[in-house]
């Protein structure tokens, strides 16, 4: 007979999903169940433009790996954008599943490593449905002085050029797109700052832009790390050594 305690154990166990990034091209998934791994097999393929070359159980009990068409993780040109479109697909289906996210956060000291994303199983009387697809987009922080704005849609991308207008005090360079996205390039480096004040003037940035975000009805759900920390697109001298943020239009409290 199963105690009360045992109970909890095996409740708790299986309201627990960890998903992580590996090598180039792996995603695996622990404990999460087959229909699940059906829907986020579709959420991945309707997210990653090359789609997956195999599913299969790994040699970790309760491991599923997702091996990719591409390499979405060494993140560099239209790679970058295309990873984190995949990652908010990843991020979506989720929370679609009742699975909020409980922590992000890289677990090995190997070069490459990246973020494991560790969600929980919330209680919920009703299901989320992310009804548009830009209530859930990325921002990524590139080179030394450029935002990018990914499937924010206008009102999204807006807001964020405004809010970045509002707070960096040596103002906006220039906006254009990159790889189809809006690309917002700063005055000065405030990623790579030379100077005390402009790296303070830097963070104070990143807190006002959370903050207007947040006024707005957006939250930053996570902020993560998809490549290594020493790896950079060589060709574009985009070092991706900052987390890109997920955020989310309105999430449901129970989620967050």
């Amino acid at each position: 007979m199963v105690d009360y305690h045992e109970e909890n154990l095996l409740a708790n166990e299986q309201s627990v999903v960890c998903i992580s990034p590996h090598a180039s091209d792996r995603l695996r998934v622990y404990n999460l169940t087959e229909a699940g791994i059906e829907r986020l097999t579709s959420a991945v393929n309707a997210s990653w433009r090359a789609g997956i070359q195999s599913v299969r159980n790994w040699n970790v009990e309760k491991v599923y790996e997702f091996q990719l068409r591409g390499r979405p993780w060494l993140g560099s040109g239209g790679d970058a954008i295309s990873a984190r479109r995949l990652v908010v697909g990843v991020f979506r289906c989720m929370l679609e599943m009742g699975y909020g996210l409980a922590l992000s956060a890289i677990t090995s000291r190997k070069p490459d490593s990246k973020d494991a994303w560790v969600f929980l199983r919330r209680t919920t009387k009703t299901k989320w449905q992310c009804s548009n697809p830009h209530d859930v987009f990325a921002i990524s922080f590139n080179l030394w002085d450029t935002v990018r704005v990914i499937d924010a849609g206008e009102e999204g991308s807006g807001l964020v050029r405004e809010l970045l207008e509002c707070h960096w005090a040596k103002g906006i360079q220039k906006v254009d797109a990159y790889k189809g996205v809006p690309q917002i390039k700063l005055r000065g480096n405030p990623w790579q700052a030379s100077s005390g004040s402009e790296s303070t003037a830097s963070r104070v940035l990143v807190a006002q832009l959370v903050a207007g975000l947040a006024e707005a009805g957006y939250t930053v759900y996570a902020s993560i790390a998809l490549t290594s920390q020493d790896r950079g697109d060589s060709e574009t001298q985009d070092y991706d050594q900052i987390d890109s943020w997920i955020v989310i239009k309105n999430p449901p409290p129970s989620l967050v």
